[in-house]
Formats: structure tokens, sequence, C-alpha cells
């Protein structure tokens, strides 16, 4: 069901299920800036609170996923942009990416861990990595205000480290963390909020928490990062 769902840009959770809040919506999102420029990396059925916060904006997006062809075709009938079928990263190289063919937005290039393995149906698949900033260049052909959204299942540290460049002319990033241990050998929480901090970045806001009832620790949060500018 959250598969069909999500085409429409709605998700299902149990009533007891997800607790916390949710500010990842057009109102909110459209008060942070106007954007001329949105990377959207892993982009699934669409990121649609995204695309309806800033309609005009110049959409380049990043997924390495073919099913998602016909739904990304009419991302682009609705808005301005381009696509890549590809998967970023932090070098240029062939991975094998884990495609679950039960809940497409569950592929991953990591092993899930105890937490998060279920019995799904999984294809593995040879695929092309490349870095964000060679996909798209140099940053300064790409007009600002930029903001980089990056969601790819427990490697948007990795897409990180392959954006130096593009980090230098980006205002916002917007990512889905992880926080609890969803996926081997990943990244920590504070490791990701040390590399932005790195990088010139500051969290800026928190827009979901994904958080089980069943569980002390919430699993991931979709969190803001800003360009530091004092």
């Amino acid at each position: 069901m959250n598969g069909a769902l999500a085409k429409l840009g709605y998700r299902l959770a149990k009533k007891d299920g997800a607790g916390g809040f949710n500010l990842y919506n057009p109102d909110y999102l459209s008060k942070m800036c106007t954007p001329k420029t949105v990377i959207d990396v892993g982009v699934g059925y669409g990121t649609h609170s995204l695309y309806e916060a800033f309609p005009a904006a110049h959409f380049v997006l990043v997924e390495p996923v073919e099913e998602y062809r016909n739904a990304i075709a009419k991302i682009l009938a609705k808005y301005e942009g381009t696509v890549h079928y590809k998967a970023a990263g932090q070098e240029n190289k062939i991975i094998e990416l884990d495609v679950d063919l039960d809940a497409l937005q569950l592929s991953s290039h990591f092993e899930r861990s105890e937490l998060t393995m279920r019995d799904h149906r999984i294809e593995k698949r040879m695929i092309e990595m490349t870095t964000l900033d060679d996909l798209l260049g140099p940053p300064e052909m790409l007009e600002r205000p930029l903001v980089l959204k990056i969601d790819t299942e427990g490697n948007e540290l990795n897409v990180l480290k392959g954006a130096s460049q593009l980090l230098e002319s980006t205002d916002f990033v917007i990512a889905e963390a992880s926080i609890a241990k969803r996926f081997e050998n990943c990244y920590e929480f504070d490791e990701l909020m040390t590399f932005m901090a790195e990088k010139g970045f500051r969290l800026f806001s928190i827009l979901a928490i994904g958080h089980s009832a069943k569980e002390i620790r919430p699993r991931f949060a979709d969190v803001v990062f800003a360009k530091c500018t004092d």
C-alpha cells in the first residue's frame, strides 16, 4: 500500500506507530528560501512536497532504480528539469544495488541491519555510481539559491563526500539521516553532523522523525542544513 501511496506523495503509518511531527510539507519548505535549482538525489516516486514548495525551480533528478521511469516522466511533464539514471556516491565505480521488489523505496547499496531486515524479494543489480561533482559539472553553472535533497537509504554521507565542490554553491541540504543502525557498515549520525560542520553548514531544522512506538530510539530524521553566513 505504501508503494502505491508513495506515487501520490503520501505514506501510511499505524496510529500508534510513528510519533513526533512532520514539517516536510510545501508550506513550511517554501518559507526556507526561493531556490532556482533543486537537486533531488533518490527521487523514487517523487519528493512531491519539494516540487510543490518550489514549482518555479529547475529540478535535477538523480535516481538509479529503473522502475521509477514512468513516475519521473510525469514529474518532468509538470516541472522543468532533467534526470540522470545513476546512483550518486563518493566515487565513480560500478556497484551492486539491492533492489527491493516488494518496496522499491527501500532499495539500498547497503545490507540492512537486523533492525530493518525484511522478508522481501531482493534483486541484485550492477549499476553505475558517480559523484555529484562529476555528474553535474562546475557548480557555478547551477543557478542559486540551490537546495540539495538526499534520500539514499544509508548512502547519504557518501553522496555528500562526492559533492565537495557542489556544496560550496549549495545553500540548503535536506537529508534523511540515519539515527539507529538501519544498515550495516553505515555512518553514525554524529559523523554526518561533523562532516557538514566542516563544510560550513549548521543544523537549521528537523522536518520529520521516523520513530516506531516499539523502539526507544528513532530510526531516522529528515534534517535541514543551512550554509553558515556568519
